[in-house]
């Protein structure tokens, strides 16, 4: 099957999604790393390299790099507050079912 380019708003969608989910996954991570959860760090490594390796592809047949840079931003911003969140929940839970 041939790969057929995205449009620019498919393009931009796409780029929001990659951006949040590796800021998400790199921040889950910095948490799992430093809780010396070894398998959960292992897993979200291939996360965050599907993520980056997205990013990679779209960013580079973008055609608006502001609107590019601008979407990313909002990307990023809101992955690492999500990341903080999903992670307090996490423990919540964790801490209540041992």
């Amino acid at each position: 099957m041939a790969f057929s380019p995205a449009t620019d708003l498919q393009q931009l969608a796409l780029l929001f999604i990659a951006t949040f989910g590796n800021v998400f996954l790199l921040g889950l991570s910095s948490q799992f790393v430093r809780d010396q959860k070894i398998a959960l760090a292992f897993t979200i490594s291939w996360g965050i390299t599907w993520c980056q390796f997205l990013f990679a592809r779209i960013s580079a047949n973008t055609t608006d790099a502001d609107m590019a840079l601008f979407v990313s931003g909002w990307g990023g911003s809101l992955g690492i507050v999500a990341s903080i969140l999903f992670y307090r929940w996490y423990q919540a839970r964790v801490e209540r079912h041992g």
